[in-house]
């Protein structure tokens, strides 16, 4: 009896322990001491390691996890949510190899920008390490990775998202880890000039190997084909070209194929059929074609199968999905399949996600989707539904059930006014919706309206809501439809907005006070209204805004200077703001795209603005885009792509940019009242594609340094009071597509070069002392021309040069011709071989038609 009795108590003793990991276990006070330095060399503004003070109980600090029998630390999990970012400064290894019983050490999604890595050496092992994740460290730069021939026991190593292009023997180094399993490596910039040396020696024991996001440009590797226990390989997102090998059939423990947003081409090889164990298939976004071949059928286990945007053909038919009775998503998007699929099929599996966008099934929904009773993402956009809603209630009630519902560019219509919408995301955007704006349940995170005939104030949507519960809405698009009356006051229920989109409707009054509380906002829209007043001082509590779009509205007064923090667009453009631009738009380092276009501005253009780092390094915060849009990962292109919809006036029209707003750097401050020079500092943004200046009162000369503006596409300098030459400079902008020099004072010639040649007079005219093509006038030779003086001896050199090339050409041409001439007179071998010639040539003519 006592023997159970002790038994019990040292059973309840350990699970206790169990259940309380750390509960009272001291930690080593090494490894406190450890903690506390690595604590004291970085930042903490999000005070994660708040926990971390000098109390015993370290084991119970935050991330911090003890063997619960020595009291050493084990595991540190100091990882962040991907939009947070708690930790910056450095990562410094020493606590790594300090901390010998670590075994697992997560620092992921943090925003550390260098590493340090202590002397080791060659015999040197730290032999616990297993788990090491620093992906999504978007700034971090890593250089040296002989630091891994020290960690024998690692199993699992993420380095995703950190830069890893100026080592370039990074396959090597990695091929060093004999216990690793996988391997992840998204991101990286890597490139292939390694990829396809030789064959490196991976551990046979490699299960998974991500190579993904990065700028391969080879072929599959052949090497690859030595990993036959890998389960997942996933090489997307790169510039992966040729076709499928026949030798990708015999991984027959391959879970995962991943080969989407690549280069391939040709068939799918029918050897896929053989990955026996395959669950997930992508091979989307190539350029594969022909048709989907029977033998994909046979993969019973496939769970995924996306194989949308290539240029398919051919015939789908229910054979094709016969044995596919665990499919549980299935993505056909922009091809061009026929589908054979009878009204009354039942397909063998139910599916969560269903994505045929761009593809031939409408005018109505195809009856067997109808069957899906588990789905929870539909996007079948772009497919040639056209009906009104309320003459199909069975399609309307079916998809207002869908979490996640994407019917954007197609032909619906009605009004749905009296609908609670409850899905999660839904996207209407392009169709001809029509009627008061519906209901929205709490519940709903995306909701897109743009592009319809939707009417009536907008009041009652955001103040009458069904609820008073607080709205979990991060995403509003109702631009572009009929909506009118004043801005709402209360805002307070829709706290967790991140983007808003009001533009181009009839939206008037002024922007209230109360939309201070939408504290999380990151891009505000209200463009194309007939909004008046002051932007309002309470808006500087708009700390996460990087995106501003307030153009053509009748805004007044000055341009506010609370918006330091923008680190993408200010759009100003077409209000009545007046006075000086203020020096703190020089503050924004991060700024793309600056509009201050047709308003009231005064003064001079600030010297400063080459503090706008992005614009003169080319440089863009990736971390700031993938957070972004981390959160819609699970949307179609359609809708991350209205995310960054971006309206440029641009090459002298008003022009839409989609998909890329990190690629454009752009000032326009034309149609206002600035006066003084052009700032030489302006020439030194060198990553400039657009600068419009145009109908200002600049005056003074072209900086000669304008040629610095290597990527620069659009330039408009017109009706301004510019004078002297045109920089020869200019004529390096090889980039140069759009061009207006129009209404000036400049003189003298038009400087040689295909670029400035290539325009027509009209990006010259109204500078009568110009001279040169592509002006009609000619520069006179004789220096009697007052726009000819500091070019005359120039001018007469070129002019010399030309008149003698035209005689030589002239004379050389002539002694050709003519001798060819009498050798076929004088000499008879040379004139029947001639015309001998002439007359096979006339009969092969002859042959052919």
């Amino acid at each position: 009896m006592a023997v159970i009795f002790l038994w019990l108590l040292f059973a309840a003793t350990l699970s206790s322990c169990m259940g309380n990991k750390n509960m009272n276990v001291l930690c080593n006070d090494k490894d406190r001491h450890e903690l506390l330095e690595f604590k004291q060399s970085v930042k903490d503004p999000m005070k994660q390691l708040s926990s971390w003070t000098t109390e015993e109980y370290c084991c119970n600090w935050s991330g911090v996890q003890c063997d619960n029998i020595t009291g050493r630390v084990s595991k540190l999990d100091l990882h962040c949510p991907p939009d947070i970012q708690c930790l910056e400064g450095e990562i410094n290894f020493s606590l790594l190899f300090k901390l010998e019983f670590l075994s697992f050490f997560d620092l992921s999604s943090n925003n550390f920008k260098t590493i340090h890595f202590p002397l080791l050496n060659a015999s040197t092992n730290f032999s616990n390490l297993e788990y090491l994740d620093l992906s999504m460290n978007y700034n971090l730069l890593m250089e040296n990775l002989t630091w891994l021939s020290h960690l024998s026991s690692l199993k699992y190593l993420n380095l995703s998202g950190i830069s890893l292009k100026n080592e370039p023997l990074w396959l090597q180094h990695f091929t060093m880890l004999p216990s690793l399993i996988e391997l992840r490596l998204s991101g990286c910039s890597l490139n292939s000039e390694n990829l396809s040396l030789g064959y490196p020696n991976f551990t046979t024991s490699l299960a998974l190997l991500d190579f993904s996001n990065n700028s391969f440009h080879s072929e599959i590797p052949k090497w690859l084909f030595n990993l036959k226990d890998l389960r997942s390989l996933i090489l997307g997102s790169n510039h992966i070209k040729g076709i499928l090998p026949n030798w990708m059939g015999q991984f027959k423990q391959l879970e995962q194929l991943d080969l989407s947003n690549n280069l391939l081409s040709g068939p799918i090889s029918s050897t896929l059929g053989n990955l026996s164990s395959l669950k997930f298939l992508d091979v989307s976004f190539n350029f594969l074609n022909g048709s989907l071949p029977i033998d994909i059928g046979k993969l019973s286990k496939l769970e995924v199968l996306a194989i949308g945007n290539n240029p398919f053909s051919g015939m789908i038919s229910e054979q094709s999905f016969t044995n596919l009775s665990n499919l549980k998503s299935l993505s056909l998007d922009s091809s061009e399949f026929t589908f054979d699929l009878g009204s009354h099929w039942k397909p063998p599996f139910q599916l969560e996600k269903v994505s045929i966008s761009y593809c031939k099934i409408g005018p109505e929904i195809p009856s067997w989707l109808y069957s899906q009773k588990s789905l929870s993402y539909l996007d079948i956009s772009s497919s040639g539904l056209s009906f009104n809603v309320h003459d199909d209630l069975k399609f309307w009630s079916f998809v207002t059930q869908i979490d996640n519902l994407f019917l954007s560019h197609n032909s619906l219509s009605g009004d749905i006014s009296t609908t609670l919408i409850n899905n999660t995301q839904i996207d209407l955007k392009w169709n001809s919706f029509s009627g008061m704006l519906p209901h929205l349940s709490p519940k709903v995170i995306f909701f897109d309206i743009a592009n319809n005939s939707f009417s009536g104030p907008i009041f009652p949507f955001f103040c009458q809501t069904m609820t008073k519960e607080e709205h979990h809405l991060e995403v509003l698009d109702m631009s572009h439809n009929l909506l009118f009356g004043e801005l709402p006051k209360c805002w307070k229920k829709w706290q967790s907005l991140i983007h808003l989109n009001l533009g181009s409707n009839n939206i008037s009054g002024k922007i209230p006070t109360s939309m201070a509380s939408l504290t999380k906002l990151q891009t505000l829209r209200v463009r194309n209204n007939s909004l008046f007043g002051n932007i309002p001082t309470s808006l500087k509590s708009f700390k996460s805004l990087w995106y501003l779009d307030v153009g053509l509205n009748e805004f007044t007064g000055k341009i506010p200077t609370w918006f330091t923090h923008l680190s993408l667009a200010l759009l100003l453009r077409s209000n009545k703001f007046s006075g000086p631009i203020p020096l703190q738009i020089c503050e924004l380092s991060s700024l793309l795209v600056l509009d201050l276009a047709d308003n009231k501005l005064l003064g001079p253009i600030p010297k400063c603005l080459h503090n706008i780092t992005t614009m003169v390094t080319n440089t863009v915060d990736e971390g700031l885009f993938l957070t972004y849009f981390h959160k819609w990962v699970l949307a179609p292109i359609s809708v991350r792509s209205d995310l960054e919809d971006l309206p440029l006036f641009m090459k002298g029209q008003e022009l839409n940019y989609w998909h890329s707003l990190k690629l454009l750097h752009s000032v326009d401050l034309s149609s206002n009242h600035l006066s003084g020079s052009i700032p030489l500092e302006l020439v030194t943004l060198s990553a400039l594609q657009s600068l419009n200046l145009s109908h200002n009162h600049l005056k003074g000369e072209i900086p000669s340094g304008i040629g610095n503006l290597k990527l620069l596409e659009s330039l408009d300098l017109s009706s301004n009071q510019l004078s002297g030459e045109i920089p020869q400079s200019m004529s390096n902008l090889s980039f140069l597509s759009f061009l207006n020099l129009s209404y000036n004072h400049f003189n003298g010639k038009i400087p040689l070069g295909t670029q400035l040649q290539s325009f027509d007079g009209s990006s010259y005219i109204g500078n009568p002392q110009l001279c040169g093509a592509p002006l009609p006038k000619k520069c006179i030779q004789n220096g009697k021309s007052h726009s000819l003086k500091s070019m005359e001896h120039r001018d007469d050199d070129d002019d010399d040069w030309l008149s003698w090339f035209e005689m030589g050409m002239g004379i050389g041409f002539a002694s050709v011709f003519w001798g060819l001439l009498g050798i076929l007179l004088f000499v008879r071998r040379w004139r029947d071989a001639y015309f001998q010639g002439l007359d096979n040539l006339f009969l092969k003519v002859q042959r052919i038609w």
